[in-house]
């Protein structure tokens, strides 16, 4: 997900820059021509049809959430619809991204200019992929504040404040990635791609140290810390009475969060499954490891990090109680028959 240059950048040619660019080799042609995204026509393919299939599993699940109002009612799922809208648009904009092959020469037009500078910088890309993660570590803050700080939790997450979060997430990854944009430049149509990142190997440097940290090392311990605490804490205080009326309605309440707290883990789970590849590939390019960006490796871990997009429908699918039964409802309840 950063911005790294190959060690062999003070050696490249005049009219050709190789750097390595949230998952792919990008080729900056100066003879005004376009833009090569650099990946194979195979792995454009596969790119299209991860994001293909993203587009259609969160489109599914906004539908079912948003048409159910006792689902939209609760806290956690609002920031699954959320986290669903985000992964919407990502997957969206890897289809755009790599439908896009060459940008078309044009003087000064403004849609070329937008492409070079939003799309093909990949800012666009990877300010959503980073948007969805940080938008997982509010709802694990949320979850995790109601377990263990229930009380504080109506205090922190009333309806005003909690858009209020969902809003800030979006401020992180935008800010951040906003480094590829800027130095992103479009003139007499040529896309000079990072232009003014070329000749600054030590900003570059720094740029994907920090966005290693910030966008997997810190959100790593943040997940585990908290997941790790809410299982301990559900794990030490589920001692009831079964047959007292009250405590079966307990019992039946803290299924269901655990349930919720269940799929959480796992949603937290396949992000750091997904995005880990791509980092770790990236750090150990950064730090002089010779691997190749054509190798199966590479085509792997950029095709992960996409596909995290993907996997969070099929998982809400299988795992989420509140979703499937959300499903049955929409499907078996005419309109405006009334669920319990």
């Amino acid at each position: 997900m950063n911005v790294s240059v190959a060690p062999q950048l003070s050696d490249m040619s005049d009219t050709t820059t190789n750097l390595t660019v949230g998952n792919e080799t990008e080729l900056l042609n100066n003879n005004g021509t376009g833009f090569d995204t650099g990946a194979s026509k195979t792995m454009r393919i596969v790119y299209v049809a991860i994001g293909a299939i993203g587009t259609i599993g969160n489109v599914n699940v906004l539908i079912v959430m948003l048409s159910l109002k006792y689902l939209c009612s609760k806290t956690t799922n609002k920031f699954i619809i959320h986290q669903s809208f985000i992964d919407l648009l990502s997957s969206l904009a890897i289809i755009m991204t790599y439908l896009i092959d060459i940008i078309p020469v044009s003087s000064n037009g403004v849609v070329a200019h937008f492409v070079c500078v939003v799309v093909q910088s990949h800012f666009l890309v990877w300010a959503l992929v980073s948007t969805s993660t940080y938008n997982l570590i509010a709802m694990t803050l949320e979850k995790y504040i109601a377990v263990v700080y229930p009380f504080k939790h109506k205090r922190i997450f009333t309806k005003g404040k909690t858009k209020v979060i969902l809003g800030l997430v979006w401020l992180i990854g935008p800010s951040f990635f906003s480094a590829l944009a800027i130095s992103t430049t479009y003139r007499d149509g040529e896309c000079g791609v990072y232009a003014t990142f070329r000749t600054r190997l030590l900003i570059q440097n720094i740029y994907s140290y920090c966005n290693f940290v910030i966008m997997w090392y810190i959100p790593l311990i943040i997940m585990a810390v908290c997941y790790g605490r809410m299982a301990w804490f559900l794990h030490t205080n589920t001692n009831l009475n079964v047959g007292a009326a009250s405590d079966l309605r307990r019992l039946n309440l803290i299924q269901a969060r655990r349930n919720t707290i269940k799929t959480l883990i796992l949603v937290a789970l396949l992000n750091v499954i997904c995005t880990s590849p791509k980092q770790i590939f990236d750090f150990l390019f950064l730090s002089g490891v010779p691997l190749s960006l054509q190798g199966d490796f590479y085509n792997f871990a950029a095709a992960a990090v996409f596909s995290n997009c993907a996997v969070n429908p099929l998982l809400y699918s299988i795992q989420f109680q509140d979703f499937k039964k959300g499903v049955v409802r929409l499907i078996c309840c005419k309109p405006g028959m009334q669920t319990a």
